[in-house]
């Protein structure tokens, strides 16, 4: 949240980058980024995500992923990114159980800055046969650490706050 689209685009390059010899090269992916309006107004579009169903945006970034994943023989990298990553999970839970893909191999999903909890992204990357990225989160980022319930630890808890 509060991160905007230029900015994102930069970090999924750099995300993205493999060192081949002594050259970096940037493979192609797909970035879920949702651009900040307002702090309120991120909190209760993350809020509708989250817990009362899927919106417009993640039945449209279904689409997206399917058609890229699909068509594509190469390997797709799927950026998830703050609250790109709660329109991202709804999107692979749509693929997942309304759309009964779980073939999507030559997917990898990351997740960059979630408010989704490791265990839940997780198991929505594998529903749909996907391989795990990984999540990086920062231990003083309250996205990752209050939002995604990704802490039991008191002090990380903490120290993200302020």
């Amino acid at each position: 949240m509060l991160n905007h689209q230029d900015n994102a685009i930069k970090l999924g390059k750099i995300h993205c980058a493999k060192l081949i010899g002594d050259k970096l090269v940037f493979t192609s992916f797909i970035l879920i980024h949702n651009p900040s309006v307002s702090f309120i107004s991120d909190i209760t579009e993350c809020a509708l995500e989250r817990y009362v169903g899927y919106s417009r945006m993640a039945k449209g970034v279904a689409s997206l992923i399917t058609q890229k994943v699909l068509l594509n023989k190469n390997t797709v990298e799927l950026i998830l990114h703050s609250q790109g990553s709660l329109i991202g999970t709804s999107a692979l839970n749509i693929i997942s159980n309304d759309l009964r893909i779980g073939n999507l191999n030559n997917l990898v999903v990351e997740y960059h800055g979630s408010p989704v909890n490791i265990l839940t992204a997780y198991h929505t990357v594998n529903s749909v046969g996907a391989k795990w990225g990984g999540m990086y989160n920062h231990q003083g980022d309250m996205v990752g650490v209050v939002l995604g319930h990704n802490s039991i630890n008191r002090a990380t808890i903490i120290y993200s706050l302020f």
